[in-house]
């Protein structure tokens, strides 16, 4: 019973041993036959000096070594860019004008409502002035 097992495993190894035997005599082949082959043909030609003008158009971007988030303080219409795109700023450099009119108009109005308080606050001292001067002297 061990015998036709042995027969088998004896033929398979044989097979395999064969097998790569004719692999690598292929390889030897492929390798004579590639020393055999003439050499390729390269063109060469001659450098000459010249005053033609080279340049490189490419595509890009730059990215500065500072970046800040501008935003602005107050809210309102802007009515102009004092900087260029891509123009160096200093801290504290004015990058934008604002419409400043919605801003005088509520200073102004602040402005008449204190006014207008000061007035109250001066006609309520004359009155109680007045009134002092009407009350009797002494206990009640």
């Amino acid at each position: 019973m061990r015998s036709p097992f042995i027969f088998r495993c004896c033929s398979m190894t044989l097979a395999c041993l064969l097998a790569i035997g004719s692999l690598t005599g292929c390889q030897q082949e492929n390798k004579n036959a590639a020393a055999a082959q003439a050499p390729l043909k390269v063109l060469v030609t001659q450098v000459h000096p010249s005053d033609e003008i080279m340049w490189s158009e490419q595509l890009g971007e730059t990215e500065g070594r500072e970046q800040a988030q501008v935003r602005a303080q107050v809210s309102g219409t802007l009515e102009k860019i004092v900087y260029e795109e891509g123009e160096r700023v200093k801290a504290g450099q004015v990058l934008f004008v604002i419409d400043d009119a919605p801003y005088r108009a509520a200073l102004n109005s602040a402005s008449a409502a204190v006014h207008q308080l000061k007035a109250e606050y001066e006609q309520d001292q004359r009155e109680a002035v007045r009134r002092k001067g009407r009350q009797p002297e002494g206990p009640r």
